[in-house]
């Protein structure tokens, strides 16, 4: 009787693994995916400021030039 019981548990258990594997393989692919755009992003603000703090070191030299327009 008792060894009934234990193949259900066995079975329950293995189908919570596979249902929560099913679940939450999709998710940590997007997590993965948000990570390494969200990199990206961050290593292109820090490309862009720095193009930008060269341009204004090199406006200083230049003091009689206007500076550039502001982006909206």
């Amino acid at each position: 009787m008792a060894h009934g019981y234990l193949d259900v548990i066995i079975l329950a258990f293995l189908g919570f693994c596979f249902l929560a594997a099913i679940l939450l393989i999709p998710v940590y692919r997007f997590m993965k995916r948000e990570e390494a755009d969200g990199e990206a992003f961050t290593e292109a603000l820090r490309r862009q400021s720095e193009v930008s703090r060269d341009g204004e070191h090199s406006s200083e030299a230049n003091q009689g030039e206007e500076d550039p327009p502001a982006r909206p």
